[in-house]
């Protein structure tokens, strides 16, 4: 896995959204529920970026994505999701999220990576 970023201060123009017909959001929250971390809260919120609105989920503390995408857990509760093999679990305080994520999951990677000789 990659994670990437661009800075610029550039100014980007945004692509127009997908027109309602189709748009194949229909608010079922299913992508809510299947991700383990609790990163998108059912709440919705709405924005505009140059004058174009649109709705989204709330988002919870980055690091709940971070600590389920970089393969840090696929378990929690009982459900399983990702690829992971790690089984830390995933507390409901960010405080101790990140605590766990630092002081757990990262060395745990690293010892993962230098047992199967994986660089990066």
């Amino acid at each position: 896995m990659a994670l990437a970023s661009v800075v610029t201060q550039t100014k980007l123009k945004p692509t127009e959204p997908l027109s309602a017909e189709e748009n194949y959001c229909d608010n079922c929250k299913l992508c809510s529920k299947v991700f383990l971390g609790d990163y998108m809260i059912t709440e919705e919120y709405e924005d505009e970026i140059e004058g174009i609105k649109y709705k989204s989920a709330q988002k919870a503390h980055p690091m709940r994505r971070s600590y389920v995408c970089t393969g840090s857990t696929g378990y929690n509760e009982g459900n399983w999701s990702t690829w992971s093999s790690a089984r830390f679990s995933i507390p409901r305080n960010d405080e101790e999220l990140i605590e766990i994520f630092q002081k757990k999951a990262v060395p745990a990677q690293s010892e993962r990576n230098q047992n199967h000789k994986i660089e990066g």
